[in-house]
């Protein structure tokens, strides 16, 4: 039985609850809003699987050298739908038409929290599309990707880095049929937090929310909105800078113990692609930033490459130097604030707002009004001013 003595040392991926052969391992909540295995010690047989299959002890194999990296974009439709440059959607296509499944995030009940699932239909792939800033329950996902692995089935298996190398040992060797997708993670927030949050806004609103998104790039892809839509109609938009709950998870407020030294950040991984945003692009890249999404790529496999040239995409090949300047969450974790116990401790007694008000940075108020104007304002001022 593998005992965590550190909760820093867990990073929640669920990977031991999927193998222990006698089930007696459940993911408890603990009072932070994080979930971490409880072990039935009477149906616990020391057989130790717990223990090889957890990432944080035992990170998979990588191969060796620098992984590719692209700028890239899908269609105009798929950007739309999309956190970034829509190549997650597709990927999950092509594996999809295949008769695959594919297995990623999407939000639960209420949209109180994420959770993985598997699809086998384009139908429901719009659920998984779109970033969601909670640790998702993998539930019994990993079993089931198992079993339709080892069915013949393509496997699309989406996540964050720690999950994919959860998976990643729980399935033991290597699968033909397996294509592996992780995230450039900067950490996971509290899902206390989020459910304290989700409270406070339909208080405000009177009425239920039906859907959430974290990343909406109406008002543009570099200032992105949380936007929830209400049973009553009523729709909630805040940029980034401005939304209490984006800016608690940005400023590393709320994060997972583990995700402030995370051991699965590192340029070379044991998935098949990484994706992400590509921030800096503007410096990188300019031709390809017309701020509706671009996806920075890092391809860390042959099979990684051969399904990428099949996609229908517009890529540019770029140095690991340049992917990475403004894209440092891909090898460095964030700093632990001094007052992140305090915030998380605070939400027991306090409002989010409250908890906000007393914890958060706050922005000049030129910069806070520059952020607020829409950014086909900024850019029509700009262009007057370059006259």
């Amino acid at each position: 039985m593998a005992t965590i003595t550190e909760k820093k040392n867990c990073c929640g991926c669920s990977a031991c609850v999927s193998t222990c052969p006698k089930s007696c391992i459940s993911m408890d909540r603990d009072g932070e809003g994080f979930f971490y295995p409880r072990v039935d010690e009477e149906k616990c047989v020391s057989c130790g699987l717990c223990g090889k299959v957890c990432p944080v002890l035992h990170s998979p194999a990588v191969p060796e050298g620098e992984p590719k990296a692209y700028a890239a974009f899908g269609s105009p439709e798929d950007r739309k739908g999309s956190s970034s440059g829509g190549i997650f959607i597709g990927l999950a296509r092509q594996v999809l038409e295949q008769g695959g499944l594919v297995f990623g995030a999407a939000m639960g009940e209420n949209q109180e929290y994420a959770e993985h699932v598997g699809i086998d239909s384009l139908a429901e792939l719009p659920k998984l599309q779109g970033s969601k800033y909670l640790q998702s329950r993998v539930g019994t996902c990993f079993r089931q990707a198992k079993q339709a692995l080892d069915a013949g089935r393509t496997v699309l298996f989406t996540g964050t880095p720690c999950q994919i190398e959860g998976l990643k040992n729980f399935l033991g060797r290597d699968y033909e049929n397996l294509l592996t997708a992780d995230v450039i993670c900067h950490g996971v927030p509290s899902e206390k937090l989020w459910q304290k949050y989700l409270e406070y806004q339909q208080r405000r609103y009177g009425s239920r929310v039906v859907n959430v998104r974290f990343r909406d790039k109406r008002q543009g892809w570099k200032s992105f909105s949380m936007v929830l839509n209400f049973e009553n109609g009523k729709r909630y938009a805040k940029k980034l800078y401005f939304d209490l709950f984006l800016q608690l998870f940005l400023q590393d407020l709320c994060l997972r113990p583990s995700c402030y030294a995370c051991p699965s950040r590192k340029a070379r991984r044991s998935s098949d692609i990484t994706l992400g945003d590509f921030w800096g692009c503007d410096r990188v890249c300019p031709e390809m930033d017309d701020d509706t999404g671009l996806s920075l790529v890092l391809v860390h496999s042959e099979k990684g490459q051969r399904i990428l040239d099949v996609l229908s995409l517009q890529t540019k090949s770029v140095t690991l130097d340049q992917a990475l300047t403004a894209n440092k969450a891909v090898i460095q974790s964030p700093k632990k604030p001094e007052n992140r116990e305090a915030v998380l401790s605070a939400l027991d007694s306090q409002s989010v707002e409250t908890v906000g008000m007393q914890n958060l940075r706050k922005l000049p108020w030129k910069q806070a009004f520059r952020l607020s104007l829409p950014e086909g304002v900024v850019r029509k001022v700009k262009r007057v001013l370059r006259r």
